[in-house]
């Protein structure tokens, strides 16, 4: 850029294609956002060969920074040091980042910008399939590279000019860029289909070495509400960090680094962030001020904040905001129907259980909600749902709950009941991956009389021929051939009893 005008291949995408009542609050804080659609940085036809590589090596899936959900990334360069060199290779090597790198410091005129940070991303129908909308506060710069066609995936990455603002999805195919500051607002949502993607993360070299953000300092001090958050939100973990190292959970230190947090935090929700306002609430909850908890989440809400939305509902919902029975039941269900249209999986599923939507509650699967996903699964298992339901959908949602990290004693019962043959059509019965699967939920939760009783049915009829009974089992240290001892209730009594292997009632315990 010179003399207001744009000199380089990029197609820039200025805060005037935003909404206009959004860009004029953005401009009264003195800071303009800014991003870059760029062509050609990468070598499409290299691309192909990034992601059968990635595929083979395999991907890390610690939790996320952002939602705390199984990431499905690969870091290939990490502050300096070389982690994949194979990847790094097949991307154009040293010249190919050499050259982002020389660009991100064009587009964001900052010479001092280096590479922080390169990582993979993959987003496949069985694992994870959105990425909520989020600053990247650790880095000056970001570089997002698409490493196959939009036309294998519906949605895909986007940006938001605000808090509750709209979605402007950004149509990248391979080798195509999208660069942006700090200080823009994006997430990821595929919907359909495979993405896969390239990150690039840049800071300057002084806060390489000294690991602070000191641009959130000075836009914060301009009045930008969401580097006031970010700094916030930095100290925060940082807190965090320090008690978890400290040996007395309510130290000096601690209260002080508390105390700073919440001003850091009422700082920024004065100015008007939403995020500051949602994570306000959220401290003034785990202290038991409701009072103060349930103002923040309304105003957050107010601005748009889904995950504030929902939180306000369950306020409603428990009784804590002040009113009548009846009229907390009702802006109950008002808000949290409003977190599933503002795209909350969590309400989506809330919604769907209490409305029998069907539809509904497929979307909050396809954004990766695992309990939703359990949900389709166990629909399948009722005689209500119509035997002509793609079983593939099924089976889909059954990975995809075990990718998103969903409850395993849930998820071994539902997968035991497929491998009985409850739902034929859906997957091919196995009674010996069955009663593995149960066998699995009743080592981690011995009290499941789900589990038991389906176990003990599978021993004592399930099988016709000596040949197809699998090997036995032990459970509580004993042969789950021989003697099945399970915690029971009487039907008639509700008084705990032992059951045989054969069914009968042995004796009552106490």
């Amino acid at each position: 850029r010179r003399r207001g005008r744009w000199k380089g291949r990029g197609a820039p995408f200025f805060a005037s294609q935003m909404p206009m009542k959004e860009v004029c609050a953005m401009r009264a804080t003195g800071t303009r956002k800014e991003a870059w659609k760029v062509e050609g940085l990468f070598c499409a036809g290299k691309m192909g060969a990034t992601i059968g590589l990635l595929n083979a090596l395999g991907v890390d899936r610690g939790p996320d920074t952002v939602d705390g959900k199984p990431s499905y990334e690969r870091f290939i360069f990490d502050r300096r040091r070389l982690l994949q060199a194979e990847l790094w290779r097949s991307l154009g090597g040293d010249e190919a980042f050499e050259g982002a790198t020389e660009y991100a410091r064009r587009l964001c005129r900052k010479r001092s910008l280096c590479l922080s940070q390169v990582l993979l991303r993959r987003y496949l129908p069985s694992e994870r399939r959105a990425h909520p909308d989020h600053f990247d506060s650790q880095a000056r710069a970001t570089m997002v590279v698409a490493l196959n066609d939009s036309t294998f995936y519906d949605g895909g990455y986007y940006y938001l000019s605000d808090d509750g603002a709209t979605r402007h999805f950004v149509e990248l195919n391979a080798g195509e860029a999208f660069v942006h500051a700090f200080d823009l607002r994006h997430g990821v949502e595929v919907t359909r289909g495979t993405r896969y993607s390239l990150v690039l993360w840049f800071k300057t070299l002084k806060s390489l070495k000294s690991g602070r953000t000191p641009w959130h300092d000075r836009r914060a001090a301009m009045g930008d509400p969401d580097a006031a958050y970010m700094v916030a939100s930095a100290t925060a973990k940082a807190a965090a960090a320090s008690s978890r190292l400290s040996s007395s959970p309510v130290s000096k230190n601690n209260v002080e680094e508390e105390l700073e947090e919440k001003e850091l935090y009422d700082r920024a929700a004065s100015l008007g962030s939403g995020d500051a306002l949602l994570n306000r609430g959220v401290i003034a909850s785990r202290a038991r001020d409701f009072e103060k908890a349930v103002a923040c989440f309304r105003m957050a809400a107010k601005r748009g904040k889904a995950t504030a939305m929902r939180y306000l509902a369950a306020a409603y919902a428990s009784g804590n905001c002040g009113g009548g029975p009846h009229d907390d039941a009702a802006a109950a269900d008002k808000w949290l129907r409003r977190a599933a249209d503002c795209g909350d999986a969590a309400a989506m599923r809330a919604v769907a259980r209490l409305d029998d939507d069907r539809t509904l509650l497929r979307r909050a699967a396809d954004l990766g909600h695992p309990d939703a996903c359990l949900d389709l699964v166990h629909d399948s298992l009722q005689t209500r749902i119509p035997p002509t339901d793609d079983p593939t959908v099924v089976t889909l949602a059954l990975k995809r709950a075990v990718a998103n990290g969903a409850d395993t004693v849930r998820t071994h019962l539902l997968l035991g009941r497929l491998y009985a043959g409850e739902a034929p059509a859906v997957l091919a019965s196995d009674l010996t991956e069955a009663l593995r699967c149960f066998a699995l939920v009743l080592s981690s939760s011995p009290s499941n009389l789900d589990a038991a009783h389906r176990l003990t049915a599978l021993y004592c009829g399930g099988y016709t021929s000596q040949a197809t009974r699998p090997p036995p089992l032990l459970l509580f240290g004993l042969p789950l051939k021989k003697r099945l001892l399970f915690h029971h209730s009487d039907e008639r009594t509700n008084e705990p009893c032992t059951v045989s292997s054969r069914g009968n009632k042995i004796n009552k315990m106490s």
